[in-house]
């Protein structure tokens, strides 16, 4: 355990020049409700850190609940006690990390609760509904450093940032704090374990899972170690930190629903001016790279180069399969070539921080051109990107030089695009535009990222070598359900044609499709041509009061205990107005998308009427509803069709309304209309689906 009254004499070079560090570290279990139990380990472990690799010089301020000392009980005093001398410059460094592991969320900094902020929870914080004055506003804290302080600014918050609107209480409670004269904008870098609305993970009276990853990244483990050009030397940087604990978070979690793991990864904000690296590594350990060639006896028929920017860097032969290499700790291209088959993959990006071992896959040569099979895929992911690379010294007079540089065009086709350019390795530059981005580079890797409002529809990396321009161009995403819906090659595409009338997109394809399924039963001119126009459910909207709710619902993903259709028809739709509650019943659209991942409901409207919500059933096993003896036939009717239980499907079913005055239970009030039954599929047990053709 670190003495809070250890005091670290020494200072570090960073920079080819002295720089001294603080800290002030934070851990709170003790609270009065909802205690925490791993939160002081955390805060423990990270001062040690900084201890052990003499990233402080000055001193480290521990505040833990239980504490060590009554001086040093985390309070909101204490705190800001801890934290004002540096901004007052009674204590003068260069550079103070500050650290906090507890209980965190979002409250409001106004009376109109309109301005949600990072606030911490001090140890004294009894009762949210009474001591929102006690909250410390991380933001306040940000903005008050910003121009006065240490010239670098590291903040590390292992803490919840979630959001109880009727809970949690306004903070509107300064600091307390006297101005000081401003002076030149600080770097500020600040990791949270999670992003706004998020609930930070932690492992009972063990660490916080930021805190384990963090403590590896300060280390140079994995991604983390990454190379300075301008610096000629390794280092840690927050970006190679950030990226680090992403990556080992996002393992850790990789089994949640994707909406829950974009709340759940942690995220860095540093803001221009970037803040330098937190450590600099003059000789990092290097890294070893044993490759397998599977079948073993077509090792001798098969060619493998590792390559950087284009350059190679080793091959294989002369070196030794299945014999670890040496190399430097970097990312690489292996590229491969065998006269004994097909290449499984030819050519594949790998990072030897984290990978130590490789097998290329050799095919049985093919009778005929080989066909690339599709990835697999069980979530929604952004399409690559297509990059095409022009050597700009090729062909060039002699005595001619090239330019210095490279250039990256980056392009989408939708003008409403963003496009983004980011350096992955240090200094970290980053550049966006609307649609189209050229920028003159330095060479080396970076990410391209197209987006669509907040949505990323194309993502990748790409290698700029030296001396050429790239020209970057996004591919469309894909996903399960996007494959049911345009075509099982989509991961493929650069661009979808979902009706000649709108032309080719490359962003939001699935939305656009969807809103398109739900739009095409009432096109009654045709206006939007579509693949399967003759046999889509055609409707007369005068048939619903000339207010038609068409609903489309779709099933995305393959991580459902039971198949994606049965999902499907579990789910339970209604549109509210006026205290009545309408059921949407949804057909599942089975004849154009075989998996039956997308259903199809229309009602009319009431005169007034709420948009529609949607609920999944809380037993899939079950049906959502059951049917009442209308006739001679069972059925639940919708607007087109319904379900029926008899073993052969009714050639007619009367169409009518359809009420739920209590679950579990459904009525009709027949209708003189009928509609014809163009298909019957069985559905659990005991029912059948019909589906109408008007």
């Amino acid at each position: 355990m670190l003495d809070v009254s250890v005091v670290i004499k020494w200072q570090t070079v960073q920079n080819n020049g002295v720089t001294t560090g603080a800290a002030i570290v934070i851990g709170i279990d003790a609270y009065a409700t909802q205690p925490l139990t791993s939160a002081v380990n955390d805060a423990r472990l990270f001062a040690k850190t900084l201890v052990d690799l003499g990233l402080v010089s000055s001193g480290i301020r521990l505040l833990t609940a239980p504490p060590s000392g009554e001086d040093n009980l985390p309070t909101r005093k204490h705190i800001l006690d801890a934290l004002r001398p540096y901004y007052t410059g009674e204590e003068s460094v260069d550079r103070l990390f500050v650290y906090y592991a507890g209980h965190g969320l979002l409250a409001f900094s106004d009376a109109a609760r309109a301005l949600p902020r990072t606030a911490l929870v001090p140890v004294d914080v009894r009762d949210l509904a009474t001591d929102g004055d006690v909250l410390i506003d991380v933001d306040s804290v940000l903005a008050r450093l910003r121009f006065s302080g240490p010239a670098e600014q590291f903040f590390f918050i292992d803490a919840c940032r979630d959001l109880g609107y009727d809970d949690y209480p306004d903070m509107t409670t300064s600091l307390g704090w006297k101005a000081v004269p401003s002076g030149a904008e600080r770097k500020q870098a600040i990791l949270y374990a999670v992003p706004p609305l998020g609930k930070a993970q932690s492992e009972s009276g063990g660490l916080g899972v930021m805190t384990r990853h963090l403590v590896d990244a300060f280390h140079g483990r994995g991604i983390a170690l990454d190379y300075s050009d301008d610096l000629r030397k390794y280092v840690v940087s927050a970006e190679s930190v950030a990226a680090y604990v992403q990556k080992r978070v996002l393992e850790t979690i990789g089994a949640m629903p994707l909406w829950q793991r974009n709340y759940a990864l942690p995220r860095l904000d540093h803001r221009e001016p970037k803040a330098g690296p937190i450590r600099e590594i003059d000789q990092p350990a290097p890294a070893h790279l044993t490759l397998y060639i599977r079948p073993q006896d077509a090792e001798p028929a098969t060619r493998v180069r590792l390559t950087q920017m284009e350059t190679s860097v080793c091959s294989w032969p002369p070196n030794s399969y299945r014999q670890p290499f040496p190399v430097k700790p970097h990312r690489y291209w292996l590229e491969a070539e065998s006269d004994a088959g097909w290449l499984d993959p030819p050519m594949r990006r790998i990072d030897v921080r984290e990978q130590d071992q490789a097998t290329i896959d050799i095919q049985p040569p093919p009778l005929s051109d080989p066909t690339v099979p599709p990835p697999l895929v069980e979530e929604p992911v952004p399409g690559d990107v297509m990059s095409t690379i022009l050597d700009i010294t090729y062909g060039r007079p002699a005595g001619l030089l090239p330019p210095p540089r490279s250039t990256v065009a980056v392009e989408a086709l939708e003008p409403q695009s963003t496009v983004e350019l980011e350096q992955i390795d240090p200094p970290y530059l980053r550049w966006a535009a609307a649609q189209r981005l050229d920028r003159a580079v330095a060479p080396g890797a970076y990410r391209v990222r197209f987006r669509l409002g907040r949505a990323v529809f194309s993502e990748s990396e790409v290698d700029v070598p030296n001396r050429a321009v790239v020209t970057v161009r996004p591919m469309v995403g894909d996903s399960p359900l996007l494959r049911e819906v345009i075509s099982p090659s989509v991961w493929a595409w650069t661009r979808v044609v979902i009706t000649p009338t709108m032309g080719p997109i490359q962003a939001d394809v699935l939305p656009t499709a969807l809103s398109f399924y739900g739009i095409k039963p009432f096109d009654r001119t045709r206006a939007y041509r579509m693949p399967f126009d003759e046999s889509f459910p055609h409707f007369d909207p005068h048939a619903f009061g000339m207010r038609p709710v068409s609903l489309v619902l779709a099933v995305e993903g393959t991580r459902w205990p039971v198949p994606a259709g049965e999902v499907l028809s579990s789910a339970r739709v209604v549109a509210e107005a006026a205290g009545h509650v309408t059921v949407i019943p949804i057909l599942p659209l089975s004849d154009f998308f075989r998996e039956g991942r997308v259903g199809l409901g229309v009602v009319e409207a009431p005169a007034r009427s709420s948009p529609s919500r949607g609920s999944g059933s809380a037993d899939l096993r079950k049906r959502a509803l059951t049917c009442e003896n209308v006739g001679k036939r069972w059925c639940v009717f919708t607007g087109f069709g319904g379900h029926c239980v008899p073993e052969v499907c009714p050639r007619y079913c009367s169409a009518g309304v359809t009420n739920v005055p209590r679950p579990g239970r459904v009525t009709t009030r027949p209708s003189s209309r009928s509609i014809p039954i163009a298909r019957c599929t069985v559905i659990g047990e005991t029912s059948s689906s019909c589906a109408s053709v008007m």
